[in-house]
């Protein structure tokens, strides 16, 4: 088995478990996925605040989110010259680009040993963080996952990178600029710190990965802006892209990808239960670090 269907069978279990509804706090709409509707599509302010709602999530989520990092790891060129995968995530949560990354090795037959750090300020994820790390000890290769529970701005204010011996060769934002945008963050601040406090500890030869919704004032406008911030300071090659999306009208970001499948078979009993995204729709940034200006 994968270790995207390992963690989906995992997640399944937890959620079929009986009277699993007593321990939830939220006033029921009818099932998880009206939560989840109501604060991905409905604007409704709160985080994940329930173990029903994180195992429904990776059950419905799961297959579409790791699939583009998958997917856009199989066009970055620049990863094909990492000796070692030194990943550092925002906003882990189930740690779906860490699954992506894994999926594409697996698909590729590629062995590295991969590093993975994720700020995860919810610990609704502890028990499916838990699982994978047990389920990446039975891989060939070496993976090593260390999740810290804060926010990122209280990370990046005290994280010392740069006395560090570890250094991140892949930034990954997947997913977080559209929620930082939501809850009323200041992107600007935010911008600044990752250019600032981050990027500077990341070696010649890395890369950012942003990857979000395909939406201008959500999303897409803070690719741009964070580019231009990296820009400033170093040489820089940029990969724009989307994917199609079968549900609606879609914006054409940069290249259209040549396919927005997904790259997992979902079981039929996963299907009938929790309907998953089943097709890639992300709008991306790939930003290559090339070398420093001269000043």
């Amino acid at each position: 088995m994968t270790v995207l269907s390992q963690m989906v069978e995992y997640a399944d279990s937890l959620y079929s478990r009986p009277g699993r509804c007593s321990s939830c706090p939220n006033t029921c709409r009818g099932g998880c996925e009206q939560c989840l509707d109501s604060i991905h599509m409905h604007g409704e302010i709160r985080d994940y605040n329930c173990s029903n709602i994180a195992q429904f999530y990776v059950c419905k989520y799961i297959y579409k989110y790791s699939s583009e990092i998958d997917r856009l790891f199989a066009v970055m060129r620049s990863v094909n010259s990492l000796d070692e995968y030194n990943i550092l995530a925002v906003g882990a949560g189930p740690c779906n680009e860490l699954i992506g990354v894994l999926n594409y090795m697996e698909r590729s037959a590629v062995s590295k040993k991969v590093t993975y750090l994720g700020v995860e300020k919810n610990n609704i994820w502890q028990a499916v963080q838990g699982n994978l790390k047990s389920i990446v000890r039975g891989l060939a290769f070496q993976v090593n996952i260390k999740i810290i529970d804060d926010d990122i701005f209280n990370v990046i204010a005290r994280i010392r990178l740069n006395r560090m011996a570890w250094k991140p060769n892949l930034l990954i934002l997947n997913y977080v600029i559209s929620d930082m945008v939501k809850n009323g963050a200041n992107m600007d601040f935010f911008i600044e710190e990752i250019v600032q406090k981050i990027i500077p500890n990341m070696p010649i030869g890395s890369s950012v990965i942003l990857n979000d919704i395909n939406h201008n004032t959500k999303a897409r406008d803070y690719f741009d802006k964070f580019a231009a911030a990296v820009n400033e300071k170093y040489l820089i090659e940029i990969n724009k892209g989307h994917f199609v999306n079968n549900n609606r009208w879609y914006y054409s970001y940069g290249t259209r990808r040549s396919t927005n499948s997904i790259t997992q078979t979902i079981p039929a009993n996963i299907v009938l239960r929790y309907s998953p995204w089943a097709f890639c729709s992300s709008a991306h940034m790939i930003v290559n670090i090339l070398g420093e200006r001269s000043i």
